[in-house]
């Protein structure tokens, strides 16, 4: 057990800096209901890559080490974002996405989107955005 620790946490740095070295952040996406009380939709865990005002998601599926792709990439063309003011996504939600991820949401071309990235990754993506 003392060996898998380390050894995830070398993994996980590995495919971080890979995906930053294209330009790439990892994480989840859903669409936001503004009509219900609760933000609407599952999360869908993914890549995005970022340009001005475009963002486009490619899905994932799979463990670390092992994503495989799932489905074609959505583009949206992204008219503003929030801040990041260190929103994390519901506790009843552990079981499907990272509670310590960032939740930031964009105002996009299809509807509002909440989006949940590591807060570095939340800040040079809006960075990207220009929004």
């Amino acid at each position: 057990m003392l060996v898998q620790i380390p050894i995830s946490v070398i993994v996980r740095r590995a495919i971080s800096r890979r995906h930053a070295s294209r330009g790439e952040v990892e994480c989840a996406v859903r669409p936001l209901d503004t009509s219900a009380a609760e933000p609407g939709g599952k999360w869908q865990h993914g890549v995005a890559t970022a340009s001005s005002h475009e963002l486009t998601f490619r899905p994932r599926r799979g463990s670390i080490g092992v994503r495989t792709p799932l489905g074609s990439p959505r583009s949206f063309l992204v008219s503003s974002t929030t801040p990041d003011t260190g929103v994390h996504p519901r506790l009843r939600e552990a079981w499907f996405i990272n509670p310590g991820l960032h939740v930031i949401e964009l105002r996009t071309s299809d509807g509002p989107v909440s989006l949940a990235a590591r807060a570095s990754d939340i800040t040079s993506l809006i960075a990207r955005l220009a929004c």
